[in-house]
């Protein structure tokens, strides 16, 4: 019996998928995907910097709520709207 390259006709491949991907479509993968990693923190972060804008506790994002938040979080902001 032929080993599973040898009966696949395929000596030497690999059958991982990254792998088989050319160099610069990986690269330009990775490179989109800059702002879903760490989406779960931002969110986070930016789910703190409300709760301490609303120091009041009213629940009510105003004006000056949404600008302190976007001070502080512009960039997750950003990065999260971009995908």
């Amino acid at each position: 019996m032929g080993s599973i390259n040898g009966s696949m006709g395929g000596v030497g491949k690999t059958f991982s998928s990254l792998a088989n991907i050319p160099k610069h479509k990986r690269t330009k993968l990775v490179n989109e995907s800059q702002p879903l990693l760490g989406g779960a923190r931002k969110c986070k972060e930016m789910w703190q910097a409300i709760r301490k804008a609303d120091f009041r506790k009213e629940g009510v994002l105003n004006e000056t709520n949404i600008k302190l938040l976007f001070d502080k979080c512009g960039a997750h902001i950003y990065d999260l709207l971009r995908l």
